[in-house]
């Protein structure tokens, strides 16, 4: 069996690429939604149905676990898919989220003025806020950045810089000591964020999830037996474009396998 880790776009496979590097030994499918991102403008039935063809899908390429790399379908799909949909299809399977180890990864720091970009679906759900406002009791401001995801989608990492000052002049980013960056897709934005706050600390999850999950394997020994570990990782992508393959290629730092799969 294999892990499964699947998002919208190229968010998911920055993950995919941090989880396979932290943990080589392990067999994993990669999944993108290409044909239907973003989610973060979708209705909250949509982004439930197309999360759950996403994790049907895997759980049928023989995954006995998956991450769901995406901060929206997390917000919206998740919980409801753990309580409701695993107990009565899939009783020993797990789906796992990116949101709650980012929560811990902020709840051990010491910061008190923190700020959350993400999505427009995320934020509506403003779940970072409320459960950070929840442990911490301070207040969280979440801000959605719906222009960052479609320039990184569509090479316009060059326009990166003038919208994160855009986002700034409007929610003041700067005045922070911790962003929380609440899209899979903006650990590709790290560098610029720090060129323009170098004092900022960024909680970015490519950093946070791999260590998250191998903490995890090693807490439940059942799935991290039941993984096969031949050092494999094959792709899948509901709509495949060169764009696509020229931006994996680019991520993975090699010519990747791009398999076209309907969902």
């Amino acid at each position: 069996m294999k892990i499964g880790i699947c998002d919208s776009g190229l968010g998911g496979l920055i993950i995919a690429q941090a989880i396979q590097k932290y943990m080589p030994n392990y067999d994993y499918i990669y999944l993108g939604d290409t044909l239907n991102l973003p989610y973060g403008q979708r209705s909250q039935k949509v982004i439930y149905d197309l999360t759950l063809n996403m994790i049907q899908f895997l759980f049928s390429k023989d995954c006995k676990l998956v991450i769901l790399a995406c901060n929206t379908a997390c917000a919206i799909a998740l919980r409801k898919i753990q309580q409701e949909y695993l107990p009565k299809h899939y009783p020993d399977r797990n789906v796992l989220g990116v949101i709650d180890p980012m929560l811990e990864e902020v709840q051990e720091s010491a910061f008190k003025k923190i700020s959350v970009i993400g999505t427009e679906g995320l934020t509506r759900t403003n779940i970072y806020g409320e459960r950070l406002a929840e442990t911490l009791n301070i207040k969280i401001g979440t801000y959605a950045t719906p222009l960052l995801v479609p320039l990184l989608e569509n090479d316009g990492l060059f326009l990166i810089p003038e919208a994160i000052q855009h986002y700034n002049q409007q929610f003041n980013l700067a005045a922070n000591e911790g962003l929380i960056l609440g899209c899979t897709h903006y650990a590709h934005l790290k560098r610029a964020l720090k060129e323009s706050f170098p004092e900022l600390h960024l909680f970015s999850q490519d950093e946070i999830i791999p260590k998250k999950l191998c903490d995890y394997l090693n807490r439940h020994s059942n799935y991290k037996e039941a993984i096969s570990q031949n050092g494999t990782m094959e792709f899948y992508v509901s709509d495949y474009t060169s764009r696509y393959q020229r931006a994996a290629n680019e991520l993975c730092g090699r010519t990747v396998l791009l398999r076209e799969t309907l969902l």
